[in-house]
């Protein structure tokens, strides 16, 4: 998956400004580079924005004892006294609290991000992540790592603070860095100068009270980017999750589950396909006792039917009654009706092994109850319709024997 970075500096104001851009492979490896405005920008997998140190401000300070949804409110009206902006034209965003409960702040201008994010939603460059450039050179404990071109850069403190520089030279370090080693300072300062430079002279700031040491060249281009680096886009600015971000994610479980399905439905298939030769194999060796019984030159099409029927026939013929005659059938359904209320049963109709009984009974209830009490004395139920009114529930209730198909 490849990663299109986009640069935004201060020159930056709408869709007709140009950015300069680096196409880098999954390995953050420079395939391509250029110039150009948001419209000519390539098609990558992700694109994510590098922010300018100077269009940043880090600020540190004290988390205050309240709930997560009030202070992240909060945030913006913590900011206003560092930033000197109101409220509503800044976002904030906070790092993870540190053991002490001190915090550190990104803030950008909040209309300025705006325009950035829409921007590229225009050009059909969504961003997934807006980088401050101030937190992508890598720091050493105790230790800070200073940019610098001679006259400009920006200084990364910690994890997720830092500062830009303001003009300097190589005798007079930047005011910005003498009021902020006054209040902290380091064993050491690590200066990477600009990829392109030619030559570079490290500062000789003699007053400096960390050591200087040269770096190898900057270039935010090929940085590594890790999850933990301060993301701009939050809050309000938070992209939609997108389905090709988080289908790399399920692909493994995914896997898993295609093929379990896939062991599943070929476990039923060889269960359908041996139960469908049983039951040929049964047929067949039905069909062979029926002709056998009843002569090769019979026709036979429901062989279980057929043999029940010529059984049946024996039977009457022997003077025996029939399990599917008319007074088992009844002997078998008397013990559930005798429990109904009087009047319950209106008609009771029996043909070819089959009874027919119109009901009214007190509830839908009541009508389960003995369909239940049906079932167990060995009789297969078929309900008919169904009419529930204020006289109670009618049904009809066909029955037959167990054993007869």
């Amino acid at each position: 998956m490849n990663q299109l970075r986009i640069y935004f500096d201060h020159t930056w104001r709408d869709a007709t400004s140009t950015n300069t851009w680096a196409l880098c492979n999954e390995a953050g490896e420079i395939q391509q580079t250029g110039h150009t405005a948001s419209s000519g920008l390539p098609e990558a997998d992700e694109y994510v924005a590098i922010i300018a140190a100077d269009r940043v401000t880090s600020l540190t300070v004290q988390a205050p004892q309240k709930s997560r949804r009030r202070w992240e409110a909060a945030l913006p009206l913590i900011a206003e006294e560092y930033c000197l902006s109101e409220p509503e034209h800044i976002h904030v965003v906070p790092s993870p609290a540190q053991p002490d409960g001190v915090r550190d702040l990104t803030v950008v201008d909040k209309a300025w991000l705006g325009a950035i994010v829409a921007t590229c939603n225009a050009a059909k460059r969504p961003l997934s992540r807006a980088i401050p450039e101030i937190f992508l050179p890598e720091i050493k404990p105790d230790a800070w790592v200073m940019t610098w071109d001679g006259q400009s850069g920006f200084v990364r403190t910690g994890k997720s603070s830092g500062f830009a520089l303001d003009i300097g030279n190589v005798q007079d370090p930047p005011l910005s860095l003498q009021l902020a080693l006054k209040n902290l300072a380091p064993k050491t300062i690590e200066v990477r100068p600009p990829a392109n430079a030619e030559q570079f002279e490290l500062p000789q700031w003699n007053d400096c009270p960390a050591t200087l040491e040269l770096g190898r060249a900057w270039d935010w281009r090929s940085s590594r980017i890790s999850e933990q680096t301060v993301n701009l886009l939050w809050g309000e600015f938070a992209p939609r999750i997108k389905i090709r971000e988080w289908v790399p994610r399920i692909k493994p479980p995914l896997y898993l589950l295609c093929a379990a399905l896939m062991l599943e439905a070929l476990a039923g298939n060889i269960e359908w396909w041996r139960l469908a030769h049983e039951k040929r194999f049964l047929s067949a060796q039905m069909e062979r006792s029926f002709r056998n019984s009843f002569g090769e030159e019979s026709t036979v099409v429901n062989p279980a039917l057929q043999m029940a029927r010529k059984l049946a026939e024996l039977h009457h013929a022997a003077g025996l009654p029939d399990d599917s005659d008319f007074l088992p059938i009844l002997d078998s359904l008397a013990p559930a009706f005798s429990t109904l209320p009087a009047g319950s049963l209106r008609n009771l109709r029996y043909e070819a092994g089959r009874v027919d009984a119109d009901l009214n009974l007190p509830s839908a209830e009541a009508v389960r109850s003995l369909q239940l009490r049906l079932q167990q004395a060995g009789l297969n139920i078929r309900m008919g319709e169904t009419h529930t009114g204020s006289s109670g529930t009618d049904v009809r209730i066909s029955m037959q024997r167990g054993d007869t198909p």
